[in-house]
């Protein structure tokens, strides 16, 4: 899951010894500070920022997701950079929401960047997709095209561009990247 694959790159960084601060949605406060209080982790930090209520009913709506997505990484990249004034940090990692199409405003902290992991550059193919249902066909049809707009989108070419590493979760995540950043990809 995606709170599961952030969970534990935060705590086996900070177990580690690295000074780890996380900053996630507010709705995340209390099963983290539940968990923390019965098994503190030293050096780890939470921060907590979440968009107004009128905006989170649209988290889950087709449609209306993305600009959710891209107005919280807005707000978050504003907390981010406040944080940046107040502590040092050597770099900034993007872990989660871990797809390769949806930008990370992280990136224009000025900081070494590190992307991923990400995924979300795998499809079904051809032949399994003729036993689709419509609904099914007509999902893929559009992942395959934002997958597609990925290569000439501005704001992810400056994502890219700006990460000193990107973490591709698989080989068709990797070749859905375009190929002037794989030099940055592992």
């Amino acid at each position: 899951s995606e709170p599961g694959i952030g969970w534990h790159w935060a705590t086996r960084l900070a177990r580690t010894g690295h000074h780890v601060c996380v900053l996630t949605r507010a709705n995340n406060r209390t099963p983290i500070e539940g968990v923390l209080e019965a098994n503190p982790v030293p050096n780890l930090r939470f921060v907590y920022y979440d968009l107004p209520e009128w905006i989170l009913r649209w988290k889950n709506r087709a449609g209306l997701s993305r600009l959710y997505y891209l107005l919280w990484q807005w707000g978050a990249y504003r907390v981010a950079r406040r944080l940046c004034r107040e502590d040092r940090f050597d770099l900034v990692h993007h872990i989660t929401f871990g797809v390769f199409r949806l930008p990370s405003f992280m990136a224009f902290l000025g900081l070494p960047f590190v992307f991923g992991p990400v995924g979300g550059g795998e499809s079904a193919p051809r032949s399994l997709r003729n036993t689709f249902p419509l609904r099914g066909y007509v999902i893929d049809f559009f992942r395959d095209i934002a997958n597609w707009a990925v290569r000439v989108d501005p704001l992810m070419a400056a994502v890219f561009r700006r990460s000193a590493a990107t973490l591709c979760k698989t080989g068709e995540t990797l070749q859905s990247i375009p190929s002037r950043f794989h030099e940055k990809c592992l």
